[in-house]
């Protein structure tokens, strides 16, 4: 009949989903057309108060009145077998192609989509705000970024899989982030940014390398020689930046070898030039192109090569000579596939990858048992960037030159390690029979034995935690001393600090006085004789030779406490007065209070003097 025809139009069929199986003629009985028995059978099952349809009436009144309108119940049933999509019209309820979320989780039916799961970008996109970039260091917005990203998606993740493409939203999300990207405006990728600078060096003829290259080439023949003036774009400024990190890494190929100067192109192989090299090359070779290195004969002129140090005429032998037939000569990049140049070779060279035991290095120092600031300080220092004095200077903003150590250049390993502050540190932590590795290795080998825990500390369990907590407090205790006047001061003050006094006995004077530290800790006094002079000369004498004590020790902020107020209020004018007190007013500009005090006690004064 009809409705077993459309029935089996349906194709009811075994999915590889359904679970438990079901045999072929189980399968074709439950897809039949519906029988009237069958549903007498289902009516007549249920209880006769059961909760009434949409008439209003209970299972009981279709019982009772069964020969009166079973025809009609078996009619309707088979209508909706036939054409289910009548339940949703006749029950009211609303047809959903998912069931939303339960306690913030979708509920979905299907295979997750990435739609389902926009709200975990949504809920990262609020956590990691914009002020949030701009305002916490680079260890705090990678703290912050780690703890939300272990703890927005776990939720989720506990029911079903995140899809992919979520995943790589959410890590883009974290990345610009933590390296201060913003919608607004992103950061040039030196990298990608490479790619641009081979095409133009390479003679591309594309439409920016066209541009640049009329606009700031300046007719350069080489563009591998380019240069930037004042006015010219930030992009053409990054491209010269990044010249040198191309030319160190391409190659010429030879064709004719007539475009290709023979000594300052790297062409026998990747980075070397013979310009580099510690030979003097002859007169009439000097403007040579690879092309003039042949004899008539289109081999090469050993001959005339001689000069050539051996191990570049072995190298020579493998590379055959240029040939018209061949072709022009162009820029190749060796580690790129078939010599294209291409990022990811680029970035695996200028980032070192291909060498494991540093890609080690670097998994080394995010696995430091301390906290983050500690761990983002350490990359910091073995990508060599702390700014120390010597840095500074190369950006002309002061002298290279350490404020403890006298003429030493403040470089990384000179803070951490050689500074006679830092020395104190390690002296009395490294084992006497690690000490003489420890202060002899360069920069490099000394971050390596400290990372991977080669030195036996004095009562030091985790040395690589312990270096690495030590090193970050010495460069922030440095910092903080020296742009934080209120840190590490002294006091020059009686009780406890720098007394100065006068005293005359048989026209002879003398100075002296005690030091004390911010937690009234001892730091060391002095006394000298001066002889017969006034108490304002011996006033100066004594704040003098305070002060450059406290300057021998290290100390750079320091309140000077003096009773007597007429050395106070004339402070400045002491640099017109005599030697001596010009001396001391220059000297002064350091210091940084001056205040006047009334002694009413001379016990340890009295004693340093006698």
């Amino acid at each position: 009949d009809d409705a077993a025809a459309t029935a089996a139009e349906r194709h009811w069929y075994q999915t590889a989903l359904s679970y438990p199986s079901i045999e072929d003629d189980m399968l074709a009985r439950l897809s039949d057309s519906v029988e009237e028995v069958e549903v007498k059978r289902a009516l007549f099952d249920m209880t006769p108060w059961k909760a009434p349809g949409p008439d209003g009436y209970p299972a009981g009144f279709d019982q009772q009145a069964w020969e009166i309108v079973g025809s009609n119940v078996t009619d309707f049933v088979k209508n909706v077998w036939i054409n289910p999509a009548d339940l949703k019209r006749i029950s009211g309820f609303r047809a959903a192609l998912n069931l939303e979320k339960y306690l913030g989780v979708p509920l979905t039916g299907k295979a997750p989509k990435q739609i389902d799961f926009q709200y975990v970008i949504n809920q990262l996109q609020n956590k990691l705000s914009t002020w949030k970039a701009k305002n916490l260091s680079f260890a705090g917005r990678v703290t912050l970024a780690k703890s939300v990203m272990e703890a927005i998606p776990i939720y989720p993740m506990m029911t079903t899989n995140i899809p992919v493409s979520i995943i790589k939203k959410a890590l883009k999300l974290q990345r610009s982030f933590i390296w201060g990207d913003t919608s607004e405006g992103k950061k040039y990728h030196a990298r990608c940014l490479m790619k641009l600078g081979w095409d133009v060096s390479r003679g591309a003829n594309g439409l920016w390398c066209a541009v640049l290259r009329g606009k700031y080439g300046r007719g350069a023949s080489d563009m591998m020689k380019i240069s930037a003036k004042i006015s010219d774009s930030s992009l053409w400024k990054n491209l010269v930046k990044l010249m040198p990190s191309i030319e160190a890494h391409y190659c010429r190929a030879i064709g004719n070898g007539q475009t290709t100067c023979a000594w300052t192109m790297p062409w026998i192989e990747p980075g070397l030039r013979i310009m580099d090299l510690a030979v003097t090359i002859p007169d009439h070779f000097s403007h040579a192109k690879v092309v003039d290195l042949i004899d008539e004969s289109g081999c090469w002129n050993w001959d005339g090569l001689r000069w050539l140090p051996t191990s570049i005429l072995n190298k020579l032998i493998a590379i055959p000579p240029p040939e018209e037939i061949n072709g022009d000569d162009f820029n190749f990049w060796p580690a790129g596939k078939h010599g294209n140049f291409s990022i990811a070779s680029a970035y695996n060279i200028l980032a070192e990858f291909e060498h494991q035991a540093e890609a080690a290095t670097w998994s080394i120092i995010w696995r430091i048992n301390a906290c983050e600031r500690v761990r983002a300080f350490v990359w910091l220092l073995k990508h060599g960037r702390l700014l120390t004095h010597y840095r500074k200077s190369k950006m002309n903003l002061g002298p290279p030159f350490c404020m403890f150590c006298e003429d030493e250049i403040e470089t990384e390993l000179h803070v951490l390690r050689d500074c006679s502050k830092s020395m104190a540190v390690w002296l009395n932590t490294v084992h006497d029979s690690d000490r003489e590795a420890f202060f002899s290795v360069d920069f490099q080998q000394w971050l390596d034995m400290n990372l991977q825990g080669n030195v036996k500390g004095i009562d030091v369990n985790n040395w690589q935690s312990y270096w690495a907590i030590a090193c970050h407090a010495l460069w922030t205790w440095r910092n903080k001393e020296e742009h934080n006047i209120k840190f590490v001061g002294v006091l020059l003050m009686r009780d406890g600090s720098l007394l100065t006094h006068a005293k005359k006995e048989n026209n002879s004077s003398g100075c002296g006085g005690i030091l004390r530290g911010s937690n009234a800790e001892w730091c060391g006094g002095f006394a000298k004789g001066l002889g017969a002079c006034s108490v304002m000369m011996a006033e100066l004498w004594g704040a003098w030779e305070g002060l450059r004590y406290t300057w021998r020790l290290g100390f750079r902020h320091v309140e000077l406490h003096l009773d007597s107020k007429m050395i106070v209020d004339k402070k400045e004018g002491l640099r017109k007065g005599g030697a001596y007190a010009r001396k001391f007013g220059d000297f002064c500009n350091p210091i940084g209070k001056f205040l006047f005090v009334i002694r009413t006690g001379r016990q340890i004064y009295v004693r340093i003097l006698s």
